[in-house]
């Protein structure tokens, strides 16, 4: 959040993981307000953090001009080492020619994650296995079950596990 923003062109968030260090990007520019007296609230949501883990995090402001200014201030993080059956957002969102998607196992289990089209058909099983507890990543490239490329559109991922009792589903966007 802003009390004000004098030339502000935006924000760029840096994170170090385990100590407070080697800070590297982590989002896009969020963009800024320019000049403005008014207050002005952002958000970002690092969606790569694992349970159990300690972050650190920076922002760096960019004038309008390019000129950069990292803060001094640090922000710590330490995520709770609880897992549940989560399926989070795919990074990235839009993609092409390929995203990523991370799920939770709270308990070993097994699990199955699938691509869907809109009707409902599956694209393409990315994941069908037993899982230990934890945080689980899988890649899809865009193709079908036969190794070919599908169409720009919205698509659902679906993850179904504990005998169906876990239904989690979310939309991704194909883009080419």
């Amino acid at each position: 959040m802003t009390e004000s923003e004098v030339d502000n062109a935006g924000f760029t968030i840096y994170r170090a993981e385990g100590q407070p260090s080697e800070f590297t990007p982590r989002s896009p520019l969020i963009r800024g307000s320019g000049s403005s007296a008014f207050r002005h609230e952002y958000t970002w949501h690092d969606v790569e953090v694992v349970p159990g883990g300690r972050y650190f995090y920076k922002i760096e402001t960019r004038d309008h001009d390019g000129t950069l200014h990292m803060r001094d201030e640090v922000a710590t993080v330490l995520v709770p080492n609880q897992f549940s059956w989560r399926l989070h957002p795919n990074v990235p969102n839009p993609f092409n020619p390929w995203t990523t998607f991370s799920f939770e196992v709270p308990e070993q289990s097994e699990a199955v994650l699938r691509i869907h089209d809109l009707n409902g058909r599956t694209v393409r099983t990315l994941a069908f296995a037993s899982f230990q507890p934890g945080l689980h990543r899988v890649t899809w490239d865009g193709t079908d079950e036969r190794g070919i490329p599908v169409g720009s559109g919205v698509y659902l991922v679906r993850l179904v596990a504990a005998g169906g009792e876990v239904n989690k589903v979310i939309r991704v966007t194909l883009l080419k």
